[in-house]
C-alpha cells in the first residue's frame, strides 16, 4: 500500500509539473516598465531680417529707400552749417543679428579755392554718430553729443561695428554732418565751372550673431560673412578685416586714392560682366593697396575665359603680402591695364592654377618680390622667401 500510495503521489507530481510547464509556456513573462514618447518635433528654420528707418526729428519716421536720399542733397555746407538725420535699426527677424553700419563716398568732385588749389569738399566736413533717445534741441548740442568720436567725412566713416540685436531690439543712432566754423577760404570755392561736392552711401550689414546655440557651442556662426556691399576709397589710410561677399562690378574693394590694408574673406560675385575682388586705379591721389591675407574666390560672371579679379589700372599698385587665391579663370588671377604703370609685386600667397613668376601679362607689370619664388604643389603656386 505504502508503494502504491508513493507511486501515486509521484505520478500526481509529475502532472502538476508538466501542467506547470505547459502554463509557463502560454504565459507572457511580466516585468515593470512605461512608456515615454514625444510631441511632433518640428524642425523650423530663423529668419535674419532688419528694419532701418530714418527721421529728421524723432516723431516721423519713414523707411530707408535705396532711392532716396536721407540727408538733404539740395544743402549749401559753410561754416557752421548742420545736418542731423535719426536712424532707428531694429531686428524684426527670430534670430539675433550683428551689424555694421557705415557711410561712405560713392563719388567725389574737387573745387578750387582762392589760392587757386584743388580741394576735396570732405576733407572740411565732420561727421559722427551718437546713440540717443531723444531728439537735439540745438546745433551745439548735436555737435557736443558727437565731439568725443567725430571723424573728417572721408571715404568711409564707421558708425557702428559688430553692433549685436536680439529679436525685437532697436538702436537709434544720431547722425551728425557739419562745417566745422574754423573752416575758412581752403574750402571757398571760386570755380564757377565746377561745384566740390560728395555724394555719400549708407551701408547697414547685418549678419549672424554667435548668440543662439546647437548642440556645442554659439559660435558655429562666427566666420559668417560681416558684409555684403562694396567698399569704395578716395583718399586717406583704412585697414579691411572684415570678411566681405559683394558684387564684383565694379569691384568688392575698389581703392582710388590713399592706402589700404587687407586681411579679410573677400567672395567677389558675379554682377554683369564682372566679379572683381579688389581694384587699384588712381584718379587723383596714388592708389596703394596691401594685401596681408584672406581667401579671395570669385563667381564666374558668364562663360568666358577672361575676367579679372585681383586687377590694377591707371597707376595703381598692389602688393600681395599673403592670402589664398581662387578665380574663376586662373589665368586672369592677377592682372594689370596694359602701359598704365600699374604693377602688382608678389612677396607672398597660394595662388590656384596661377604662376606669379609667368603671367600673361606685360612687362614689369606682375612682379615677384626680390628674395621670393614660387612652389608648386600640384594645382596650387605658392610664393615664399628663397
Amino acid at each position: 500500500m505504502n508503494s502504491k500510495s508513493t507511486k501515486r503521489a509521484l505520478l500526481v507530481s509529475a502532472l502538476s509539473l508538466v501542467v506547470c510547464l505547459a502554463m509557463l509556456v502560454g504565459t507572457t513573462f511580466a516585468w515593470f516598465t512605461d512608456t515615454a514618447t514625444t510631441g511632433v518635433n518640428k524642425i523650423v528654420s530663423g529668419n535674419l531680417k532688419m528694419k532701418v528707418e530714418y527721421s529728421k526729428d524723432m516723431t516721423e519716421w519713414a523707411p530707408v529707400d535705396a532711392e532716396k536720399p536721407i540727408f538733404d542733397e539740395n544743402a549749401l555746407y559753410e561754416p557752421g552749417y548742420t545736418q542731423i538725420v535719426y536712424v532707428k535699426v531694429t531686428n524684426v527677424g527670430s534670430l539675433a543679428l550683428r551689424y555694421d553700419f557705415d557711410i561712405t563716398q560713392l563719388s567725389t568732385a574737387v573745387g578750387t579755392n582762392a589760392q587757386g588749389e584743388f580741394f576735396n569738399l570732405y576733407n572740411h566736413l565732420m561727421f559722427g554718430s551718437v546713440e540717443t533717445d531723444s531728439a537735439f534741441s540745438s546745433r551745439d548740442q548735436a555737435v557736443a553729443a558727437v565731439s568725443e568720436n567725430e571723424n573728417i567725412l572721408g571715404s568711409r566713416v564707421s558708425v557702428a561695428s559688430k553692433a549685436v540685436l536680439n529679436s525685437g531690439e532697436s538702436d537709434t543712432l544720431a547722425l551728425v554732418l557739419y562745417m566745422p566754423t574754423t573752416v575758412g577760404n581752403e574750402a571757398n570755392n571760386v570755380d564757377e565751372t565746377r561745384t566740390p561736392s560728395v555724394d555719400l552711401g549708407i551701408d547697414i550689414n547685418a549678419t549672424q550673431a554667435t548668440v543662439e546655440s546647437d548642440s556645442f557651442d554659439n559660435d558655429y556662426d562666427a566666420k559668417a560673412f560681416s558684409r555684403f556691399s562694396s567698399i569704395s576709397y578716395f583718399s586717406g589710410t583704412h585697414t579691411v578685416t572684415e570678411s566681405i561677399m559683394a558684387s564684383g562690378s565694379p569691384a568688392v574693394i575698389t581703392v582710388n586714392g590713399g592706402a589700404t590694408t587687407i586681411n579679410a574673406d573677400i567672395m567677389a560675385t558675379a554682377d554683369g560682366n564682372e566679379a572683381v575682388a579688389v581694384w587699384a586705379s588712381k584718379i587723383i591721389f596714388p592708389a596703394n593697396v596691401t594685401i596681408e591675407g584672406g581667401n579671395f574666390t570669385q563667381e564666374k560672371p558668364g562663360n568666358d575665359d577672361h575676367y579679372d579679379f585681383i586687377y590694377a589700372s591707371d597707376g595703381g599698385k598692389i602688393i600681395i603680402n599673403g592670402g589664398t587665391f581662387k578665380a574663376a579663370t586662373p589665368k586672369w588671377t592677377l592682372n594689370c591695364k596694359d602701359g598704365s604703370g600699374s604693377t602688382i609685386t608678389v612677396a607672398g600667397g597660394k595662388f590656384y592654377q596661377f604662376d606669379p613668376s609667368n603671367a600673361n601679362a606685360g612687362s614689369d607689370e606682375i612682379i615677384v618680390a626680390d628674395g621670393y619664388k614660387v612652389v608648386q604643389n600640384g594645382d596650387w603656386y605658392e610664393v615664399v622667401a628663397e
